[in-house]
């Protein structure tokens, strides 16, 4: 792992077939067809071989980067050892990016001879060559620039026809496959990181390839266009030797590689997000954040996540042990949420709500109140935690439920903010002993294991599953282990990507387009886990230690890290943040607050001990 490399993905990076966009370098002059006159017979043999692009190793990719950067030097008259490297061949296309100080420099085709016999090397030359003369990005990359630049390697090979728009839509797999069109009058190809870097959709990367080729920007329902995919292999790495592999133009980790060492270094990397991503005005989290724009979103954010999230900063601190770095922040956003509250009572019998924002949800003094527990040296928090409590214990009916918002009978939110009360009372009642704290939990059971048998929805599961596993280890009734185990075998069995070509997506869920919220069903697994393991069910046990593993590996796949931040505007903010999905870049609050609870719960379990 490294975290030094600082890319910037080329923002309009193409090579085109048929138009003269790319700068053709004039006077080019092939690598020697010997460059390493003194090897012997032996690495001549190795170097007649021609190797396919997938066949390099991460030892191959960091020598590809040297020779590059030998070329590189040598294109200027500077001294360039160049590495014995690997005849690559069997490709389409090979694309060498160049980056400074976040910026994309240049990006180019190589055009070698494809008859030489030292084609894979001559055409790194020619790709990164052709690449310094590339004027698009603010003139011709100059001699004073290069100590500085970041260089990037991709292939793209494996080139398949698609018959048309529908069948192209079905095979091509955003940020995997390269994408070329073709027609009479011109044609265009997308490296496979484009749509990731701009957020493309699969309309919006057909539009902006037909304009980059000079055609109509629907050109691709025109029948006189041909499409192409391609697999790609992409590596980058600077002068000092650190190299990455890109897939989807991420960093995907092994799940060997996934331990408690791993895993807290990432929640550090969480905490700095946190601290990078408050509104100056308000002093507030900002709510939602979009990478390839560098802006945040300019729409009114759930409150309700925002003192979710709250709660994750807590939970956090007092994890990494750390009472300077988040405390003024925690404190001050805890200042503000109680501000909106009101109160009834006075003494034991004290009731507060908050019911001014987010439509008087319940969940909002569930929130606090798991926050606070966080926070025992905050002002009169005892009390507070008290207060709120007593707010959520007159919500619920005679029947068990509870109405889901303050001051109001409308439904709506059962699949969400009962669970989440639920939990907030089981775990107070751990710090605070009011027997009234479990009874009203142990009442609600029964009406929601009953609802949820009766709506089946993936929403429930996490949040009663955590309050589920406190009842069951204060009373050791099986019923709730029991339930656990019904919601949670349905929920793996059900959604977990257990096998996919596409190797990122393992252990993500749902089936079909993982995304964050493999970040919130990892809570529940992991409290399965526990409680399979009390329940001295160890076949479960063994299944869900599994799931989680697998669905930790997504988690902190989906992580931004300085790593796998190199084509991003702004890395201050983004690096410890988590990502929508696979392609979508977008960071919001909730999915840091989520994915810190799996991680701080498979640290809590031992899962990858």
């Amino acid at each position: 792992m490294i975290y030094s490399i600082k890319y910037r993905f080329a923002l309009a990076c193409m090579g085109f077939v048929v138009l003269t966009a790319c700068v053709v370098q004039s006077g080019y002059k092939p690598l020697p067809l010997d460059p390493y006159p003194n090897s012997d017979s032996e690495s001549q043999n190795q170097r007649d071989k021609v190797y396919h692009p997938s066949e390099l190793g991460y030892s191959d990719k960091k020598e590809f980067i040297k020779f590059a950067y030998a070329a590189l030097d040598r294109k200027f008259g500077r001294p360039a050892e160049f590495p014995e490297i690997k005849n690559a061949g069997n490709y389409d296309h090979l694309f060498a990016t160049l980056t400074k100080d976040g910026e994309t420099r240049c990006c180019m085709r190589g055009k070698a001879d494809r008859k030489s016999k030292n084609f894979g090397m001559e055409d790194i030359v020619s790709a990164v060559e052709r690449c310094l003369e590339d004027a698009r990005f603010g003139g011709p990359t100059a001699e004073s620039e290069i100590d500085g630049v970041e260089m990037e390697l991709t292939y793209l090979f494996n080139k398949k026809k698609e018959s048309n728009r529908e069948s192209l839509e079905k095979n091509m797999e955003i940020g995997i496959h390269g994408l070329e069109i073709k027609s009479s009058s011109g044609g265009a190809i997308f490296k496979e990181s484009v749509p990731i870097d701009k957020q493309y959709s699969f309309d919006k990367t057909l539009e902006r390839l037909c304009k980059k080729a000079g055609l109509d920007k629907l050109c691709s329902f025109s029948k006189s266009v041909r499409f192409y995919i391609y697999d790609a292999v992409s590596f980058g790495g600077d002068r000092a030797g650190n190299v990455a592999e890109y897939y989807r133009y991420n960093t995907v980790l092994n799940a060997n590689e996934v331990n408690s060492v791993l895993i807290s270094e990432r929640l550090k990397l969480a905490e700095n997000w946190f601290l990078n991503n408050v509104n100056e005005a308000t002093g507030i989290l900002e709510y939602e954040y979009y990478p390839h724009s560098d802006a945040y979103s300019e729409k009114i954010g759930s409150n309700l996540r925002i003192v979710a999230a709250l709660w994750a900063m807590s939970s956090l601190k007092n994890h990494l042990g750390d009472d300077s770095s988040l405390t003024a922040l925690i404190y001050r956003m805890t200042d503000y949420y109680l501000s909106l509250s009101e109160c009834e009572g006075m003494g034991e019998s004290k009731s507060c709500y908050i019911k001014k924002i987010d439509s008087g949800k319940i969940a909002l003094n569930a929130f606090l109140i798991l926050s606070l527990m966080e926070n025992d040296r905050y002002p009169d928090s005892i009390a507070i935690m008290e207060s709120l409590a007593e707010g959520i214990l007159r919500q619920q009916r005679e029947d068990g439920s509870f109405k889901s918002h303050f001051g109001s009978d409308k439904a709506g939110g059962e699949k969400y903010y009962p669970g989440e009360a639920m939990l907030a009372l089981a775990s107070l009642y751990r710090e605070i002993p009011d027997a009234r704290y479990l009874e009203a939990v142990k009442k609600a059971f029964p009406y929601y294991r009953d609802y949820w048998r009766n709506n089946k929805n993936t929403a429930m599961v996490p949040w009663h599953t955590r309050a589920d596993r406190i009842l069951f280890e204060e009373t050791g009734d099986r019923q709730y282990a029991d339930f656990i185990f019904e919601m949670t075998d349905w929920i793996i069995d059900r959604y977990q990507v257990k096998e996919s070509p596409y190797f990122d997506e393992i252990g993500g869920m749902p089936k079909g387009d993982p995304d964050f919220t493999t970040y919130v069903y990892m809570e529940g697994v992991t409290d399965a886990y526990a409680v399979a393991l009390k329940a001295g069910d160890m076949a479960r046990a063994a299944k869900y230690r599994d799931s989680v593993r697998e669905g930790i590996r997504f988690t902190l796949q989906g992580q931004f890290t300085p790593e796998n931040s190199f084509f991003v505007k702004n890395k201050k903010r983004v690096v410890g943040g988590f990502r929508k999905s696979l392609t979508s870049t977008d960071i919001r609050i909730d999915y840091l607050q989520h994915a810190i609870f799996a991680l701080l719960k498979a640290l809590e379990t031992g899962v990858f001990e």
